[in-house]
């Protein structure tokens, strides 16, 4: 099997961004993720595979939360996910995310970034992110996994990422 991403029409955007409260742009970013993980899937996004790509847009549910919304999005009961399905998992799980206190988000960003920065120098460093998502976690990524998402949050090439660069793609 292969994969051809399809873009979405104006309709579809609007639908998905009205149905499932999101905006235009997150849409169109889980689109553009979506794609990409089904191109390095060769077009099959199973249950198995799908904690990855929910991470990879910036979500972090429990396994249990994410195994019940993924059942109940998988209308057609066939383990395969399509965008829409893939669309109400996220939907779903931003939902049930708690938004903290802005001084709550401050200290849990810092302490995480600095869990991250092992040699403390102030950057996470393509070393050190590889590690932090291959390894710990539920559901490790795999290290090309990590590039990946990696290529999409390091714009200048250099990298490695600073705190206010941390914070801003943690917020997705």
């Amino acid at each position: 099997m292969s994969w051809t991403p399809v873009p979405l029409s104006e309709d579809e955007l609007a639908y998905y961004s009205k149905e499932l409260n999101l905006t235009e742009e997150q849409v169109l970013e889980f689109k553009q993720v979506f794609d990409e993980y089904m191109e390095d899937l060769d077009g099959a996004l199973t249950r198995r595979n799908i904690v990855n790509l929910v991470r990879a847009v910036g979500l972090n549910p429990s396994k249990a939360d994410l195994q019940a919304i993924i059942k109940q999005a998988d209308s057609d009961g066939s383990g395969d996910l399509d965008f829409e399905e893939f669309m109400i998992i996220v939907a779903q799980v931003i939902a049930i995310t708690p938004n903290p206190s802005p001084e709550e988000y401050e200290r849990d960003m810092k302490e995480l970034f600095e869990a991250i920065d092992l040699d403390g120098s102030g950057f996470i460093s393509s070393r050190e992110l590889i590690q932090a998502l291959s390894t710990k976690g539920p559901e490790p990524m795999e290290p090309d996994e990590v590039r990946k998402v990696l290529g999409r949050i390091d714009k200048d090439g250099d990298g490695k990422m600073n705190f206010k660069e941390f914070c801003k793609i943690m917020d997705g």
